[in-house]
């Protein structure tokens, strides 16, 4: 009998792998005028590859993991799919928001524009928000720290290593426009309160 978690699993990566494959044909003809694909970059990249499909797969369909189980309450798991299908949900609206800016590599396009709306009204990196709720709805879904850990780690380290570097280009393109629209939101929280300091949150 096929685990209904698993199920929901394979459904969320199938929808992912769909959408990130549709986004990536429609923005084919993307001119980048400036862009930083480091070799740092393109590891983070492939690292995210592995962790979102292989590692889980091998999870699920395999014993090479086991050692690593770990129970769940049912309800948790049930958290767990809502939390996929929210990260799901976010994760094609960051690529719908961004429209023609959106490109896998950290780029600028020919006729890149700051976006502010959508999910961007409150937060700049929903993208990378989507990552860090699907990694905790993947972990409570498989029941394993390295088959159920590995896309939480990749947003951890998407957050520490590609935000800055991705948040320097863009001022480095717009300056003060994005400077502000940074004092105005969180980086993967929406911001509770306007300060007038830059919140690295």
């Amino acid at each position: 009998m096929v685990d209904p978690f698993h199920a929901a699993f394979l459904v969320f990566t199938l929808a992912i792998g769909g959408l990130r494959g549709f986004y990536q044909w429609r923005n084919r003809a993307n001119q980048p005028v400036r862009h930083d694909a480091t070799l740092l970059d393109r590891a983070l990249l492939v690292f995210a590859i592995i962790a979102m499909m292989p590692v889980p797969l091998l999870q699920i369909f395999t014993p090479v993991f086991a050692f690593f189980d770990v129970a769940i309450a049912h309800w948790l798991s049930v958290a767990g799919v809502i939390l996929l299908v929210a990260a799901v949900w976010m994760f094609w609206r960051s690529h719908a928001d961004l429209g023609a800016n959106w490109s896998a590599q950290l780029a600028i396009q020919a006729a890149h524009v700051l976006v502010e709306r959508g999910v961007y009204r409150r937060i700049r990196h929903p993208m990378y928000a989507s990552l860090l709720l699907a990694g905790i709805g993947q972990f409570l879904v498989l029941h394993n720290w390295i088959g159920g850990g590995s896309i939480f780690v990749t947003g951890v380290l998407f957050y520490f290593i590609r935000i800055p570097k991705e948040e320097a280009l863009l001022i480095g393109q717009f300056g003060a426009s994005y400077r502000d629209y940074m004092r105005r939101t969180g980086r993967v929280l929406p911001r509770i309160l306007n300060v007038a300091t830059i919140d690295p949150a």
